[in-house]
């Protein structure tokens, strides 16, 4: 049976992910789910979930994400510890059953990043340099703050919540909410202090004369009003029907503000560090943080410079750092980090490796992404080791990516092994779409 440093991996979908924070100096093991149980081995910065039920990789990579981050939640309620996944940067392990046989996926990440710089001189007719505008004057704006930090953070939920705060801050800005007479319809919370207050005896709480116009009924009005100077279309959700600024409230607000800031009982909410909204949110974010730099420009004169590619050009980038790929895994234990950069070998220390004898599948369907798999019966692996403990990306006989695992993959009595490699490419000064929880 496959096994991680010991541990069996052959109880329904099992899973491995890292950690971020600091190992624990002895095992736990947590129950969870319906069957399902998650090890934190001593002394590792990683974790084990088993019976994670799925019939495909995708399916058990959510399911396993979930347990994993309940896990996580009832070992902090216990000892105290907040430990954290990482869900970005380092490689994680799955395996499932399909087709009647057991797979192994081994995944690594991998981010590349690019500047492009120009200098652009205006000259008259006799050839004499023309003296650059001078730029407006820029003033600071709340907002500012706001969205700085949803760009610095590595916590994705944090990102999307502060890119909400931005636009909400400049939106109230160049369309204020108005006051309306009456009494204000009372909130959830409002209704349930009454009750207390009822309970104890205490005096009911004063009633305003005046209320402020609704946030969905302002934002709403907000988002029509100035589509007047920005055009809305390019930043709606694709494949909405409805105009720019309603298909845009339904999404930012409807959809992900009140599932990210709110988290009341038996409503629809979204909870953090969970791969099976991840891909969704973070295009969610990256929509609305263009939107922000557009309000920005139009209202404050801020144009968060960055560097760009097209679609086509990004997935051009991207082909070149994949030509003539090869995969290939080791039982060599030296960690990568242990080598000089950019100097990998297959094996470092002598240990035996297989190179994956078919080319393997690359997907461009994503802009910014590529997604490199190689996929081997693992039975023809094993004719050349049966523990892994590094794998890699080789093109034209060169190291373009290279992983360690914490600890030996037995991959005993798996049907099939497969190797994925993801590679993401971002322009400085873009909106993040990198986050390590």
């Amino acid at each position: 049976m496959p096994t991680y440093a010991g541990l069996s991996l052959d109880t329904g979908g099992c899973a491995v992910f890292e950690l971020v924070s600091r190992p624990l100096t002895a095992e736990r093991r947590i129950a969870v789910g319906s069957g399902a149980d998650v090890i934190f081995p001593a002394h590792s910065s990683y974790l084990v979930v088993r019976g994670a039920a799925g019939g495909t990789a995708e399916e058990v990579e959510g399911l396993a994400s979930q347990l994993a981050g309940q896990a996580l939640d009832l070992l902090h309620s216990d000892l105290g510890d907040p430990l954290i996944l990482e869900l970005d940067d380092s490689p994680r392990i799955l395996v499932w059953d399909e087709n009647g046989g057991r797979r192994l996926r081994i995944t690594a990440i991998g981010r590349a990043s690019f500047a492009i710089s120009a200098q652009v001189e205006a000259r008259d007719s006799a050839g004499n340099r023309i003296p650059a505008p001078v730029a407006p004057t820029r003033t600071w704006h709340p907002s500012m703050r706001y969205y700085r930090i949803a760009e610095a953070t590595v916590d994705l939920f944090d990102s999307y919540r502060n890119t909400y705060l931005a636009l909400e801050s400049i939106l109230s800005d160049m369309v204020p909410p108005s006051t309306s007479a009456g009494a204000a319809k009372q909130s959830w919370l409002q209704r349930s202090l009454k009750k207390v207050r009822a309970r104890i005896g205490a005096a009911p709480a004063p009633v305003a004369a005046n209320r402020p116009e609704s946030e969905s009924i302002w934002l709403k009005r907000a988002l029509r009003q100035v589509e007047q100077v920005v055009d809305l279309t390019t930043f709606a959700p694709p494949g909405s029907k409805r105009s720019a600024p309603n298909a845009i409230f339904d999404d930012l607000y409807s959809n992900f503000r009140t599932a990210t800031f709110h988290a009341k009982k038996d409503r629809p909410v979204l909870t953090p560090h969970e791969l099976t909204v991840r891909k969704t949110l973070i295009a969610a974010r990256v929509r609305y943080a263009n939107l922000y730099r557009s309000l920005a420009a139009e209202h404050l004169n801020s144009r968060y410079g960055a560097s760009n590619l097209s679609n086509a050009a990004f997935r051009s980038v991207l082909a070149s750092t994949v030509v003539n790929p090869e995969v290939y895994v080791s039982e060599d234990p030296t960690a990568h980090t242990d080598e000089p950069e950019g100097e990998y070998e297959l094996a470092p220390a002598g240990g035996r490796y297989f190179v994956f004898p078919t080319p393997p599948y690359i997907d461009h369907s994503q802009p910014d992404t590529v997604v490199i798999r190689g996929s081997v019966a693992a039975g023809a692996a094993r004719g050349g080791i049966e523990t892994v403990r590094r794998f890699g990306l080789i093109r034209d006989g060169v190291h373009a990516m290279v992983e360690s695992l914490q600890a030996p993959l037995d991959i005993v009595d798996v049907d099939h092994l497969e190797v994925e490699f993801i590679v993401g490419a971002r322009g400085r000064g873009t909106p993040r779409r990198d986050f390590e929880s």
